[in-house]
């Protein structure tokens, strides 16, 4: 009979211990976006014509202690910016954030990569990646892509947000 309060008593702390920490384990989970459910590299048969330049951006995006530290590697080689711009803002943005283990030079070869595998692979396909969610939706008239009816996999998705 001892021995069974002694198990009662060790199983209502880890159940105790459970709800007091399980909104912490919740909090550090990784948002998900559309473009996470995309392949999380790029063949290196795709990646032939690299410059060793491109290829050292790509190994950063993909690295598990730079862009892959706070969101999936395949956000970034899956999401078709509205303007190849956008990626240059939004690598700013994530040099700010408390994690970013990312110097400039590492920010610059990811902004370089990242343009040139939107002009060209992205956009030769949009319908094979995903707009960005969560941002503001521009006028997409003058989107290459948006004019040529080539739209991406979750259009409908961020579309009909921005209309709301």
């Amino acid at each position: 009979m001892e021995m069974n309060k002694h198990g009662i008593v060790i199983a209502a702390l880890m159940l105790l211990l459970l709800v007091v920490f399980s909104p912490f384990a919740l909090a550090e989970e990784k948002k998900k976006f559309s473009a996470d459910k995309g392949r999380p590299f790029i063949p290196s048969a795709e990646r032939k014509g690299y410059t060793p330049e491109l290829e050292q951006g790509y190994k950063l995006t993909i690295a598990n202690d730079k862009c892959a530290k706070c969101h999936t590697a395949a956000r970034a080689l899956n999401t078709i910016m509205y303007n190849v711009e956008d990626w240059k803002r939004y690598i700013k943005r994530m040099m700010n954030k408390p994690k970013a283990n990312l110097s400039k030079d590492e920010a610059k070869l990811i902004y370089r990569f990242l343009k040139y595998d939107q002009l060209n692979r992205k956009e030769k396909a949009p319908q094979d990646f995903y707009a960005p969610e969560g941002m503001d939706m521009p006028d997409v008239s003058e989107i290459s892509w948006y004019k040529e009816d080539k739209l991406p996999k979750n259009w409908d998705k961020v579309s009909n947000k921005a209309k709301e």
